[in-house]
């Protein structure tokens, strides 16, 4: 059997239900007094391919231009890392359905669970963002607000 877009709802819904993320549609989201954490669950306009988008909203930075103050697509730099998370992401693929959802889980407890739980607040987002090797995607009123050099 082939995962479904049920198996992925349930395998994102596995890791963050426990952490307190609450699900509606495609999204998840938890909120603490400094920050709210998101993840999207994103089909591509081309197949039955997905994504998993993360990121994170300042709860006192008035900004809703973008859905997320920081986004993040989850990926990989290691080809076969990549290349592995993309069969799972891939519907139309032939991934077995048990043992694919049980890979995606796993996959994202060893590389979205330590970002997610990473920032919790303006310093540790100040200190994630200080060792990415740019900030492009970050919006300058974002990196403004954070203190950081525009």
């Amino acid at each position: 059997i082939n995962m479904d877009k049920n198996d992925l709802v349930a395998a994102v819904d596995e890791i963050l239900a426990p952490l307190g993320f609450k699900r509606r549609g495609n999204n998840w989201s938890v909120s603490n007094s400094a920050v709210e954490k998101k993840v999207e669950l994103q089909r591509s306009n081309f197949g039955k391919q997905y994504y998993i988008n993360y990121g994170f909203n300042f709860k006192t930075l008035d900004y809703d231009k973008v859905v997320m103050h920081i986004f993040r697509r989850l990926g990989f730099f290691e080809q076969a890392e990549q290349k592995r998370l993309c069969a799972l992401l891939d519907l139309e693929s032939q991934t077995e359905g048990i043992v694919g959802r049980k890979d995606l889980v796993q996959l994202l407890k060893v590389h979205l669970l330590p970002e997610l739980n990473g920032i919790n607040n303006e310093k540790e987002a100040i200190e994630y963002l200080r060792k990415q090797p740019h900030t492009n995607d970050v919006p300058i009123v974002v990196k403004e607000y954070l203190g950081l050099d525009v």
